[in-house]
């Protein structure tokens, strides 16, 4: 008979079957009047066999519960010493499973960075995992930040920013950042943007000359004066806009030099220094820090939740998969990095896996938790009980027959 193969009912039927055909036997020695030695052996070992039967019976449900319901001391063993049986289970599993040499050697060997890889190339395991993930970065980028964060988050930007003000490299680099914008197409869409505004505000040139000439100066004249400035300026702009004009390429080298001077002398940097510490420290900074990081999450987001995206991630991680499933040594280095990682974490786990085991079991209703230990301990508890009786009817039977040899 093999209880890992039965139910606990049917163990339970089975126990109670043997119990009864020893009964049985016993009975049945008491129809003749005068039994012989056979029938004497078979009820010693018969009644040995109930006695065995019933005292297994009373120690397995005492356990559990109380026998025939009565409040008989020291049964009921289980929900009676809930909390102790469960901080021990706790304590058990904590001090003898989870430890971390054995843990770390086992995932070593469980090749489990292959199997990790083989199952993100089947189907669309990958997709399973990659979608939520990046719905859930999604959520937490679009989510507000705590106040306190764009506090240290401004002031993380304050320190950043004096340290790279403070480098007297950044006023050469800036200076070169002008040089680039001053030459090529840069400049000649700036002076465009000129000359397009120039055009736009013949009107206001006009008055400007008007309310700035002598009175006695007639309105024609005024302008002529006005179109003969607006007229200057452009010409200029115009032959600016030639990029291979004389006066554009003076116009780029005394620019180039006079940043150079500028930030040869340290003016620059002063400058740079003084205007960024005044925004610093302005009320405004940790406004514009917040909406900064703000719009910078809002455009990350819109990104992540783009199809196109999340396809090259996918696409990314199947070549990883690939990788890892086809080379072994890189597979031993990531199954000996993960468990080197595991087994940092287990000594300071330990304790809370223990800890919530022990919660767990706490937290059970005293019936579930019988019911949880019966249906995994209760068929080879009941099995317990058949060999009970089988081993008080063959020393039963044992006993009176060493009685009978010896007397």
């Amino acid at each position: 008979m093999q209880p890992d193969k039965m139910t606990l009912p049917a163990m339970r039927r089975a126990a109670m079957a043997t119990l009864l055909v020893l009964v049985a036997l016993y009975l049945v020695t008491f129809i003749p009047p005068e039994p012989g030695g056979m029938l004497r052996l078979l009820r010693a070992a018969a009644g040995a066999g109930i006695v065995g039967a019933l005292a297994d019976w009373f120690a397995v449900v005492a356990l559990f519960r109380h026998p025939l319901g009565l409040p008989i001391p020291h049964t009921a063993l289980l929900p009676r010493n809930q909390a102790r049986v469960a901080d021990n289970v706790g304590r058990f599993i904590e001090e003898h499973f989870l430890q971390a040499g054995p843990i770390a050697q086992k995932l070593r060997d469980s090749q489990l960075s292959a199997r990790v890889a083989q199952w993100m190339l089947q189907s669309t395991h990958a997709e399973q995992i990659i979608r939520p993930v990046l719905a859930q970065v999604v959520a937490a980028l679009r989510a507000d930040l705590p106040a306190d964060l764009d506090t240290h988050l401004a002031d993380m930007f304050r320190v950043v920013a004096r340290d790279l003000t403070q480098d007297a490299k950044t006023a050469t680099e800036l200076s070169e950042m002008l040089k680039q914008g001053f030459q090529g197409d840069t400049l000649t869409e700036i002076i465009g943007f000129l000359q397009d505004t120039v055009e736009e505000n013949r009107d206001t040139v006009q008055m400007l000359v008007r309310d700035n000439s002598r009175w006695w100066i007639a309105s024609r004249v005024d302008r002529n004066a006005a179109d003969m400035i607006v007229t200057g300026l452009l010409s200029v702009l115009r032959e600016l806009s030639d990029t291979d004009s004389e006066l554009r390429q003076d116009f780029e080298k005394a620019a180039a030099g006079a940043l150079d001077n500028v930030a040869t002398r340290a003016r620059l940097h002063q400058v740079i220094t003084q205007s960024v510490g005044a925004y610093l420290d302005s009320a405004g900074f940790e406004d514009s820090v917040a909406e900064l990081i703000q719009f910078l999450k809002a455009r990350i987001a819109d990104h992540l939740e783009q199809d196109s995206f999340v396809q090259s991630v996918l696409q990314a991680v199947r070549v990883a998969a690939e990788q890892v499933s086809e080379d072994s040594a890189l597979q031993a280095r990531i199954d000996a990095a993960v468990a080197d990682i595991i087994a940092r974490l287990i000594p300071e786990l330990r304790p809370y896996a223990g800890a919530f085991i022990a919660q767990t079991i706490k937290a059970w209703d005293s019936d579930e938790l019988v019911a949880r230990f019966e249906t995994e301990a209760g068929p080879d508890l009941q099995f317990i009980r058949i060999n009970g009786a089988l081993l008080g009817f063959v020393i039963g039977g044992g006993l009176f027959a060493l009685e009978h040899a010896i007397g």
